[in-house]
């Protein structure tokens, strides 16, 4: 079986910010906890220089929710 080696050429460019909130606990042997929320904006940008494709950035453009634990250590 011959496989056939397909060559594009481009390039993508992302831009985004977003704004969180959270809370943070310390506990008495240092280790923390911190829970956070809030919203992020992307936007992107494909430009193909060579190749017939098409590419789909809805996905990584727009509005969107983040929410998130996290533990470590404060030291």
């Amino acid at each position: 079986m011959k496989k056939a080696l397909i060559l594009f050429k481009g390039s993508l460019s992302c831009m985004g910010g977003g704004l969180l909130f959270g809370r943070q606990w310390i506990f008495k042997k240092g280790f923390t906890m911190d829970l956070f929320y809030g919203g992020h904006y992307g936007s992107s940008n494909v430009k193909v220089d060579s190749g017939t494709d098409t590419f789909n950035t809805n996905l990584i453009t727009g509005f969107g929710i983040r929410v998130g634990f996290a533990i470590g250590f404060a030291f």
